[in-house]
């Protein structure tokens, strides 16, 4: 049981991170199809990148422990 529980926290840690660096890459994807198109605007979408982030973070963290 507690070995099970264990490898649950670490899959969800993992896939955590896993989620995490996609939407990352989305971002990078989706900002660089912009620059591409000519839209610019990376201000604030790289604002709104930084802001996702944060709380996925400590989601990560607290699956972790």
């Amino acid at each position: 049981m507690v070995y099970q529980q264990a490898f649950l926290q670490n899959a969800v840690a993992q896939n955590m991170q896993i989620q995490q660096q996609l939407m990352m890459q989305n971002q990078a994807l989706a900002q660089m199809l912009q620059q591409q198109q000519g839209g610019g605007g990376s201000g604030p979408s790289s604002h709104n990148s930084s802001a996702m982030q944060a709380p996925m973070m400590g989601e990560e963290q607290k699956y972790a422990t």
